[in-house]
This record gives C-alpha cells, structure tokens and sequence, in this order.
C-alpha cells in the first residue's frame, strides 16, 4: 500500500500522477485526484493543488533539487521577470 503524497494525507494512493517524461511526480488517493480534477481550469487552484501533491512546498522543492528542475525553473523565472514591467 502507497500513501497519497498530498501534504498531510493519510489515505491510500490510487492514481499515480505521470508527467509528459514519464516520471510520476505524485501519488494522490481519489479524494486529491478528485480536488486535482475540479482545480484544472483555475491557474491558482492548479499550481496550489500541484504543489500540495508533492508533499507541500519542502516536498517540491527536494524532488525539483535532485532532478535540476530547480535550476532549469531559476533561469526561466529569470528570463520571465526580465519582460515583466516593473
């Protein structure tokens, strides 16, 4: 038996979450699965369920440090914040 890696879940996992590389990138029981799918069309609610399902801001930020995902968001977020117009 899998635990849900949403931040502060209990419950068994049943539906591993698998980005477009083929890593799964979460693990989430049918209640977070549930809440994932009903966020989809909203920005916030997306990003804040995304982050909840890797185990909370800690849990993202590890899992993004040992793929270089990290390094690869700094440069983007970089770039971006150079067109925003202060």
């Amino acid at each position: 038996m899998s635990q849900c890696t949403w931040v502060d879940c209990n419950n068994e996992a049943t539906a591993p979450q698998v980005g477009k590389d083929g890593n799964q990138w979460a693990n989430l029981c049918e209640e977070h699965t549930k809440e994932m799918d009903d966020n989809l069309m909203d920005a916030k609610g997306v990003l804040r369920c995304w982050v909840r399902a890797q185990g909370g801001a800690q849990g993202m930020v590890g899992k993004m440090r040992a793929s270089g995902e990290i390094d690869r968001m700094a440069r983007f977020m970089h770039r971006l914040s150079k067109k925003v117009k202060r």
